[in-house]
Parts: structure tokens; C-alpha cells; sequence
């Protein structure tokens, strides 16, 4: 069973990154022939994207940082694991919120536990942090383009193992760089980078 290279995709934070970032679910499990996760993890990276976009443009976020205006996904899967991870360059991590039936936002986290295993850590250089999610499931039978991506890797001898954080700056900059000159299965209106916005990225 082969393993997915990951697929990583860059989205403008704007209200319109969730709905971006499930198109972009349909075209990697489809690729990857786990369509049974399809609902579930569409689910998922709405709030995850969601929550990213809302700590982007929170009072709270150091308005310095040219990140800011973008939250990044990866899609990968280890055959048996499909994972997604949402980056964004906003300080604090997410926690989940005690259960108060009357309110009206807090309650995405809670959704997210429900369907899939999930966590989170900081990034090692500068501010942010990465949340990730986790679908286990029966196999897939691999795909997409053999490239990495921006977001840091997990360690090759534990593919299962929540994500680990890398902080060679300047390797991660060839990456990207490495990055907008590739073509991947991609939704419309995704960008490869923050620097390379396809044609269709939202404005």
C-alpha cells in the first residue's frame, strides 16, 4: 500500500478559506481512494481553517507579520492514516472550550474530537503553530505529486506519530520557493504559496 506525498495549499485568511480548503478535500481523497472520509474530513478542515482565519484577523495578532494574511493546509496520508494540518501565524494555541449549551461559537473543537483525533504545537522559529487531525482507515491506494511540504514533517520512522517540528528557516524557504513551480491536484481558487497566488486565488 503507498504511501500520499503531502499536498499543501496556501489560502488567503478571508471567510472564503474554509469553503476553499473542502473543495481541496474532495480533489486529495479522491485522488487517494479514501472517498469514506470524505464528509468527516471536510467537517474538520472547516473548523480547523476556520478557527486559523479567525485567530489571523483577531485583535490579538501581531499585524507585523506578513503570515498573517495567510493560513496554509497539508494534506497527507500514511495508507492508513489520512491527516490534515492548518497553519497559521497567529500566537496562542487552541483549547477546547467548557460546553455551555448557550452559546453560539466554541463549539468547533468539540465537532473536531468527535470525528477525528487532533492536536496542536507551536512552531519552532517565530510565532504560530500548526493543528492537525487524524482519520483512521482502511488503506488507500496512494497518489499525487512526490513532493513535500512547507509545513513541518513528521519523523519518518513513526508516520503516525503527531508532526514534529522543523526549524531550518532556510531550508523551509527552498521549499517554498521549490514550491510555486509545481503543479499539483489543486481546487479552484488555491495558491501554492504565499508569493505564487494562482489565478483563482481569492482576492
Amino acid at each position: 500500500m503507498s504511501i500520499a506525498r503531502p499536498v499543501v495549499r496556501w489560502l488567503l485568511a478571508t471567510p472564503t478559506a474554509p469553503s476553499i480548503a473542502r473543495g481541496q478535500v474532495d480533489a486529495v481523497v479522491s485522488e487517494w481512494g479514501v472517498p469514506i472520509l470524505v464528509d468527516d474530513a471536510k467537517i474538520v478542515v472547516s473548523e480547523l481553517v476556520t478557527n486559523a482565519v479567525n485567530a489571523s484577523t483577531g485583535t490579538g495578532a501581531g499585524l507585523e507579520d506578513p503570515f498573517l494574511s495567510w493560513v496554509a493546509v497539508r494534506f497527507s496520508d500514511t495508507g492508513r492514516r489520512f491527516v490534515i494540518e492548518v497553519f497559521d501565524a497567529a500566537p496562542g494555541v487552541p483549547v477546547v472550550q467548557a460546553d455551555d449549551p448557550m452559546a453560539e461559537t466554541g463549539k468547533g473543537l468539540r465537532l473536531v474530537e468527535t470525528l477525528a483525533t487532533w492536536g496542536s504545537y507551536r512552531v519552532a522559529t517565530g510565532s504560530g503553530k500548526i493543528v492537525w487531525a487524524g482519520f483512521d482507515h482502511g488503506g488507500s491506494r496512494g497518489g499525487s505529486d512526490p513532493v513535500s511540504g512547507w509545513l513541518p514533517r513528521r519523523s519518518p520512522a513513526m508516520p503516525d506519530a503527531p508532526p514534529t517540528v522543523a526549524d531550518d528557516l532556510a531550508l523551509l524557504g527552498r521549499v517554498r520557493q521549490g514550491l510555486r513551480t509545481l503543479t499539483f491536484p489543486c481546487a479552484p481558487g488555491l495558491a501554492v504559496s504565499p508569493a505564487g497566488v494562482s489565478s483563482g486565488a481569492p482576492a
